[in-house]
């Protein structure tokens, strides 16, 4: 009996996403990039990162330590589009992908070996799948487990190949204790007492580091010793289909909406009855001079009956037809539908930012509060560092500034 193969994780990771995607958009633009949002840093380029800009930064702070760079605004549905490309470009490799946040997704390594000539081929594959859909290089980290590769890639340079760890603890023994989900508190602590490095935390007895900096302190415990069990959750390779065939080809669009928003309006209800939400639609389309072509459209968050039939209307129109015809009048002689990318249907949330208008308001209302009364008695939750394990700091209570 063949033996099960050894647990293996990457984390693709492109730090800056929004930067990133927006220095793909224009790569005539040389000086380095900011993308803000709301007075804040949504995106830093890598030569603002190198003098010190983070994302979450005020604007202003972040314009001081980097004088010389562009500010753009930010264009949130541009990048979601740009991160469903590439998480479906991934897909292509890998049974799963978890997208923890854009820029940020972990893919299922295990047993794929048999399928490419080494790993570090594999990981290549990869890096080009997502560099030719859309643009953007990315790092790219392969372990044995998520903590490890995701250091690994923040460590990989984007261009440079995928970067392979195989032993996870000993890959983690010299790095700073900061690479560790621990809150500042037990930083400290730790320092004071001489411990510095994950290889020096990692040697601790287990119930000495619950007993010195509490239970919370355990997780990072077993990362620092190279156990960390959590797997890569996904649906995004999961899809449902449905396929036509006609008895006479289809000669024009007409017919093919009319049979795609048949085979749409199915799928949906399926998926309404097992409480599942969708991110792709795929169609496949067979010509009856021979050849077929495959076409894709991004859903986003949400997809009824009316945005699927938009999206699937997009796809036929942008038909090219079989290799050496004009258009694809020859005739369609079969189609198939996939939603790709299945996930819990979330409930329905009321977006008070949705509308610029109703925004620009609130934004009024909320600044002429913190004038009238102490500065930070008006808070704003924002996302501070993206890629972090710890809640504790990936989110921040920022003061709303006084309106002027």
């Amino acid at each position: 009996m063949p033996s099960r193969p050894a647990r293996r994780i990457a984390c693709l990771l492109i730090a800056g996403f929004a930067a990133a995607v927006e220095r793909a958009r224009h790569p005539e633009i040389g000086a380095p990039l900011l993308v803000h949002e709301g007075g804040r840093v949504l995106g830093a380029c890598s030569q603002a990162r190198e003098q010190g800009v983070r994302e979450g930064d005020p604007l202003q702070g972040a314009r001081a330590r980097c004088p010389g760079a562009l500010l753009l605004p930010a264009d949130r549905p541009a990048y979601e589009v740009v991160w469903g490309k590439l998480l479906l470009a991934a897909a292509d490799h890998t049974p799963a992908v978890e997208a923890v946040a854009p820029g940020l997704a972990y893919l299922d390594a295990t047993g794929l070996v048999p399928l490419y000539p080494s790993e570090t081929a594999w990981g290549e594959a990869v890096l080009s799948a997502v560099q030719r859909a859309v643009g953007v290089s990315a790092g790219l980290g392969i372990a044995r487990t998520k903590c490890v590769a995701q250091l690994a890639a923040a460590d990989a340079q984007p261009g440079q190949g995928p970067l392979l760890v195989q032993g996870d603890r000993a890959f983690l023994a010299p790095r700073p204790l900061a690479d560790l989900p621990l809150d500042d508190e037990t930083l400290r602590r730790c320092a004071l007492l001489g411990l510095r490095t994950v290889g020096r935390f990692a040697a601790l007895p287990r119930p000495a580091v619950a007993e010195q900096f509490g239970p919370e302190a355990l997780t990072a415990h077993d990362w620092a010793r190279g156990c960390d069990p959590r797997p890569v959750q996904s649906r995004l390779c999961a899809s449902l289909s449905r396929r036509h065939s006609f008895a006479v080809p289809a000669q024009d669009a007409i017919a093919l909406h009319a049979i795609l928003a048949e085979l749409g309006a199915a799928l949906l209800q399926n998926l309404s009855r097992r409480g599942l939400a969708v991110r792709w639609a795929r169609l496949r389309v067979r010509y009856e001079r021979g050849g077929s072509e495959s076409v894709a459209a991004w859903l986003g968050n949400g997809a009824g009956q009316p945005k699927l039939e938009r999206a699937l209307r997009w796809l036929v129109d942008g038909l090219q037809g079989p290799a050496g015809a004009t258009g694809w009048g020859a005739g369609v002689s079969e189609l198939s539908l996939a939603l790709t990318g299945l996930e819990p249907l979330a409930g329905v949330q009321l977006d008070l930012f949705a509308h610029r208008a109703d925004r620009l308001r609130l934004e009024g209302t909320l600044r002429r509060l913190a004038q009238r009364h102490a500065p930070a008695t008006v808070l704003r939750p924002q996302v501070a560092v993206v890629d972090t394990p710890l809640l504790s700091r990936r989110y921040a209570l920022r003061a709303l500034e006084a309106e002027t």
